[in-house]
């Protein structure tokens, strides 16, 4: 098992939701009881789970690993309602067991000790970055976050990145929250302002993470990519997820090749 796989192999296993919050309109924080869960995964590991005991909707959820600890044997995720799974899974209660498959995936790579990163995050793409920095945090690397949303209701968990000592960057598509734009126009105007020499990672909608790594493809530094997929096995075996590898290379499938990926490695525009 190579350092970006899951500590451990993935598993099912009933787990307890011993806290939920609402942190923006039509977006959930939940923390999962799950010692095995909090051991086993790494930043940028994902889980599937099964919103409904019925057979509607058939297929399981991915959700990134939005923070984990293993002291208390917790894990959060975070997630918007944006379809049928999404809405029965935002009502679950307190107490409530969900039927949870993974740790699934690979995850971020580390920069060299104490090298400097760049988080950049569109919309609900800020989900798998607290855990990755707090990652950072231990590595000692200096990290930066750009993160972009419509409006000032849609940016969350920035308490949790300020804790951690993150530099926060905004960028709002109203202009209610730091530059008025998009998350690439705070890119494109924060280039002089950040260690050229940084690794970047990226998460967010496809278009977004194409644009971000397009712009980020003509500046020096590794450059790593989550990538947001229709997803339905997790394990490779549906061929849902399949993204075209860069060069003569066929497809990489999202949910068992990735979802990290080298920005060389894969064909975004």
């Amino acid at each position: 098992m190579d350092s970006r796989s899951p500590r451990e192999a993935p598993r099912m296993e009933l787990c307890q939701v011993i806290e939920r919050r609402k942190v923006a309109d039509s977006t959930f924080r939940y923390t999962l009881a799950s010692p095995f869960l909090a051991r086993a995964v790494r930043p940028g590991n994902f889980i599937n789970i099964r919103v409904s005991p019925s057979l509607m909707p058939l297929w399981r959820r991915p959700f990134s690993v939005h923070d984990a600890d293993p002291s208390r044997g917790q894990v959060d995720i975070l997630f918007q309602v944006v379809g049928e799974g999404t809405r029965i899974l935002s009502c679950a209660s307190v107490g409530a067991e969900l039927d949870v498959f993974g740790p699934l995936g690979n995850s971020f790579p580390l920069p060299p000790p104490g090298s400097p990163a760049v988080l950049v995050a569109g919309g609900l793409g800020i989900a798998p970055f607290l855990f990755l920095s707090r990652a950072l945090k231990a590595n000692g690397s200096p990290t930066h976050l750009l993160y972009g949303a419509r409006s000032r209701s849609r940016l969350v968990e920035l308490d949790g990145f300020q804790a951690l000592g993150v530099e926060i960057r905004l960028a709002t598509e109203d202009g209610s929250a730091g530059v008025r734009g998009t998350v690439v126009d705070l890119l494109q105007e924060t280039e002089t302002d950040l260690p050229p020499e940084a690794w970047h990672y990226v998460c967010g909608p496809l278009a977004a993470v194409s644009a971000i790594g397009r712009e980020l493809s003509r500046r020096q530094g590794k450059v790593w990519v989550s990538l947001e997929t229709t997803m339905a096995c997790g394990f490779g075996a549906c061929m849902g997820c399949a993204v075209k590898a860069r060069g003569d290379r066929g497809y990489h499938l999202v949910c068992k090749d990735g979802p990290v990926f080298e920005l060389s490695e894969v064909e975004l525009w």
